[in-house]
């Protein structure tokens, strides 16, 4: 099993049809902005800072992740779930989430089950 720490290596695993993604830790938040990670899946992952701006991530799965600090604004999330996450300080600006499960994840203390956008 490939250990991913980089962009590249993401990119690259799911261009190979790869989807189900677990235990990624990224140290510095890679600039996913633009790419489409459409029905992938994210269990146990360290992604804080990541850029996921305008990407596609239609019917992709978050679960037990470190999302903090990411942006996904104008991104596609439609379908997506983003379950029991670490959500502080995410931006959602002009994201596409029409049937966007945002459920159980937390912020600051709080369990947070509702998205706002600015």
């Amino acid at each position: 099993m490939q250990n991913i720490v980089t962009r590249e290596q993401l990119l690259e695993s799911y261009s190979a049809g790869k989807r189900n993604f677990s235990g990624i830790e990224f140290d510095d938040g890679p600039d996913l902005s633009d790419v489409d990670l459409s029905e992938a899946s994210f269990e146990h992952c360290f992604l804080p800072d990541t850029n996921f701006s305008r990407a596609n991530l239609e019917g992709c799965r978050f679960f037990e992740c470190n999302i903090k600090c990411s942006d996904f604004t104008e991104s596609n999330l439609t379908n997506a779930s983003i379950r029991n996450c670490s959500v502080e300080a995410t931006g959602y600006k002009s994201a596409i989430i029409s049937g966007l499960l945002f459920q159980n994840n937390y912020a600051y203390g709080a369990v947070i089950n509702d998205i706002a956008l600015t």
